[in-house]
């Protein structure tokens, strides 16, 4: 393709004595020079930049903040559009469902949020999200990949919940989490509620029957994810291939 693009630059450069004449000349030259840029751009598959509509932090003071995990961005890794994006400052605004980065530019920064359907993958904090699509339980959309191994995966869908109430007269502002699990295995997608659905997702099989019960596994609204967690790593090895 290198040679093609000296071929035809050689071709323009031939032409400019003959369209240097008037400044319409100059305009055709610059305006072929322009398509031939941008056909071998398109051709060579590359992702068009980085780019997303100015982030503002509205809920400053909130109880939880609406941010997974922390408030303040961290370093991690990006996906977008096909291209791999290395130690970039990312946050995960789980209430809006918004990827948040930084884009610095040589006289401007600012925190943006960019276009979830263009997003695979991010991982910052040793946490690791995926973008789910066309599954026939998990809605489409972004899903923490908590465990992954040969035969299993745990997914986890991060939301927060704004509540608003008045204490003494101000108006406070709390995020509460409401979390969804799922476990993708040899079977199918399963939604885990409790332990009968864990169970389940594992045809109640006579060893994850044992693992839950010798682990004493608690699956209650404050546990199911420490319980769903340590089951499915202790239980995947034990699996079979079909």
């Amino acid at each position: 393709m290198k040679k093609k693009v000296l071929f035809y630059l050689g071709i323009l450069i031939a032409w400019f004595p003959a369209f240097s004449q008037t400044d319409n000349s100059v305009s055709a030259i610059t305006e072929a020079r322009e398509q031939l840029v941008r056909k071998n751009h398109e051709k060579s598959y590359v992702s068009h930049i980085l780019t997303g509509k100015r982030y503002d932090l509205k809920y400053r003071g909130a109880v939880n903040s609406q941010f997974f995990r922390d408030i303040y961005p961290s370093y991690g890794t990006l996906v977008y559009d096909g291209v791999f994006f290395d130690h970039i400052e990312i946050q995960l605004d789980i209430y809006q469902e918004k990827v948040v980065v930084l884009l610095e530019s040589k006289n401007n920064e600012q925190f943006v949020t960019i276009d979830n359907e263009k997003v695979s993958e991010l991982t910052f904090n040793n946490y690791k999200f995926v973008h789910i699509r066309h599954d026939s339980i998990m809605s489409d959309g972004l899903y923490q990949h908590a465990f992954q191994g040969k035969h299993s995966d745990t997914f986890i869908k991060r939301t927060k919940l704004k509540k608003d109430k008045i204490e003494n007269t101000k108006m406070i502002i709390e995020f509460v989490p409401l979390d969804k699990y799922y476990i993708k295995n040899d079977w199918g997608t399963f939604a885990i509620t409790n332990k009968k659905s864990f169970l389940k997702a594992f045809q109640n099989s006579e060893a994850v029957v044992s693992i839950v019960k010798k682990n004493k596994t608690k699956f209650s609204k404050k546990k199911i994810e420490n319980g769903l967690l340590k089951a499915v790593s202790l239980l995947d090895p034990l699996l079979i291939d079909n």
